[in-house]
């Protein structure tokens, strides 16, 4: 069973880069992009069972902010599941509606509100995703950017050991920059 998961990720992972290597660097395509990143990076996180409300209940994936990008997203997990867990995506307006999600997308859209987000879900666990370094450099997981090559990301290792999470191997190997806290201010410029 393991190792027919581990061929399924290699070959998802492998069907993500070939995305982002021919993803534009605005509209649909980039959107596309960034959905499949997302439902795919949802396979090579390790959640406690403590982040589900029960045994069966269903993997969360919230998206605040760009509802263009949540849509597509939608489109992709309709009948996704992750380790027995069925992806539902939710739309947020609100922070106090983020606990009880598992992986949280937070849009550039919402970078003045990065600090209530980071409020509200600061004991829940969580992946969480944004679109730019500061994102990272406020305390968060994962940044994605999108550039005419594809759509990179980095990682803030401290936090995601700090949300409690596991990050495979290798999705870390395919990230741009894996950082600490202390690397943030220096690499993230």
């Amino acid at each position: 069973m393991k190792r027919a998961m581990r061929a399924f990720l290699r070959v998802a992972m492998f069907v993500v880069v070939c995305v982002f290597s021919t993803t534009a660097q605005e509209g649909p395509q980039q959107y596309d992009a960034k959905a499949k990143f997302l439902e795919t990076t949802a396979r090579f996180v390790e959640w406690p069972a403590s982040s589900f409300k029960t045994p069966s209940a269903s993997l969360q994936i919230c998206i605040q902010g760009n509802f263009l990008f949540g849509a597509r997203l939608a489109e992709l997990t309709r009948s996704a599941t992750v380790d027995g867990h069925r992806v539902e995506v939710k739309w947020i307006r609100k922070e106090q509606d983020l606990p009880g999600c598992q992986l949280i997308f937070v849009s550039r859209s919402e970078a003045k509100r990065y600090s209530k987000v980071l409020e509200a879900v600061k004991t829940s666990i969580a992946l969480t995703v944004g679109e730019d370094t500061d994102f990272l450099h406020a305390g968060r997981m994962l940044s994605l950017e999108t550039t005419r090559s594809g759509v990179l990301f980095d990682v803030n290792l401290d936090a995601v050991n700090e949300g409690h999470l596991n990050l495979s191997s290798q999705l870390l190997s395919l990230a741009r920059h894996v950082l600490h806290r202390t690397e943030l201010a220096g690499k993230l410029t």
